[in-house]
């Protein structure tokens, strides 16, 4: 039985070794990105990337430093913090801090291509060109196929076992 409370006790404390990501606003268009350990440990050489939320794009990416700590300029363009502990740890995503004077606001041109893309990207995904009908139309004729056959070899087998 003690055996069992101390393999308990070593397992919940594993279980409550987690990443925590804290950003906190300088008010002076910096933040200052801090990752931990529940168990208070620094996370030091954990991952830390600023990605803009527009095109997908790595706008800062670095290993947190011994103090577990990095003071960062905001980005213009809305943005993600990602803190990614390692192959055996959590990601964790928040979403950025804006900057004193607001984000950036895209111009129209800019939002329209933008949209453009994301429109031809979606339609092309979704389009079946002529090759995926010919082998969508074949592998339906091939279904139907194995089961006229096999609708006809099971009846042969069931006039056998009532003929013996």
């Amino acid at each position: 039985m003690k055996s069992l409370i101390i393999i308990l006790v070593f397992l919940s404390s594993l279980s409550s070794h987690e990443l925590i990501l804290n950003v906190k606003n300088n008010n002076n268009n910096t933040i200052t990105i801090e990752g931990r350990f529940s168990t208070d440990e620094h996370a030091s050489g954990a991952i830390v990337r600023l990605e803009s939320l527009i095109d997908a794009k790595i706008l800062y990416e670095k290993r947190l430093p011994k103090s577990s700590q990095l003071n960062l300029e905001i980005p213009k363009v809305p943005y993600q913090i990602v803190l990614d502990g390692s192959p055996d740890e959590d990601i964790i995503v928040k979403e950025g801090i804006a900057p004193l004077e607001g984000f950036k606001i895209i111009e129209k041109k800019e939002s329209e291509n933008m949209n453009n893309n994301l429109s031809v990207s979606q339609s092309n995904s979704q389009e079946w060109n002529d090759i995926s009908i010919l082998f969508f139309i074949i592998c339906l004729i091939l279904l139907l196929l194995a089961i006229y056959f096999s609708n006809k070899n099971t009846n042969k087998i069931l006039n056998e076992i009532r003929i013996k």
